[in-house]
């Protein structure tokens, strides 16, 4: 999930496939801030579904996708989400996306990432 600095915008994206296929939702806030408040993020990822939420409200959901393999047209769904993956956290700054970063670029005196939790579960059926 990508947040712009100062912006009541977030985006939820899936990469797959060849070359570089993506799947986007976007989510903006009614009020409030990204950037100066606590927000509860949230992706289920079932067999045949994967869903983004911010604060509880669903704002996008995928339900088709694929990946390409060496020799192959393009294999089977649901690869490339039919295996383990891990999760990151991170701060990007800059990229073909959204641009990259010069001397106008304004990051803030306090740019950061603050995290106060992270959970993980598993339904049993799975």
């Amino acid at each position: 999930m990508v947040n712009s600095a100062y912006s009541l915008t977030t985006h939820g994206t899936l990469h797959f496939g060849e070359p570089h296929t993506q799947s986007q939702g976007t989510y903006r806030l009614t009020k409030g801030d990204f950037a100066r408040e606590y927000h509860v993020y949230a992706c289920e990822w079932e067999p045949g579904e994967i869903r983004f939420y911010v604060d509880d409200v669903l704002y996008f959901t995928e339900k088709d996708w694929f990946t390409k393999k060496d020799g192959a047209d393009k294999a089977a769904y649901p690869a490339p989400f039919d295996q383990p993956f891990y999760m990151i956290l991170n701060v990007a700054v800059g990229g073909s996306w959204v641009g990259y970063p010069d001397k106008t670029t304004q990051f803030g005196e306090n740019a950061r990432l603050v995290v106060d939790y992270v959970r993980v579960y598993q339904k049993d059926e799975f």
